[in-house]
């Protein structure tokens, strides 16, 4: 039985496309151009916080259950 193929699609031009519709629609700016202030505290950075104190919490309450278990062990 023969194997049915079919015909190798020739590779299309994205990039005039891309650059057509980059100048119909305009683009968001970048966190570079953006003008924030650099003390400005943003929602990601204490999200980043909380999270870190949450693992450190959960190392802590590791290692104290681990040192409880050595001292109470017979």
């Amino acid at each position: 039985m023969r194997h049915i193929t079919l015909p190798r699609r020739t590779p299309t031009r994205r990039t005039p496309t891309r650059r057509a519709l980059a100048k119909h629609r305009p683009r968001p700016r970048t966190w570079s151009r953006v003008d924030r202030h650099r003390s400005a505290l943003r929602i990601s950075d204490v999200v980043l916080v909380l999270l870190g104190l949450a693992l450190l919490g959960a190392l802590c309450l590791g290692a104290a259950v681990t040192l409880l278990g050595r001292a109470l062990a017979p």
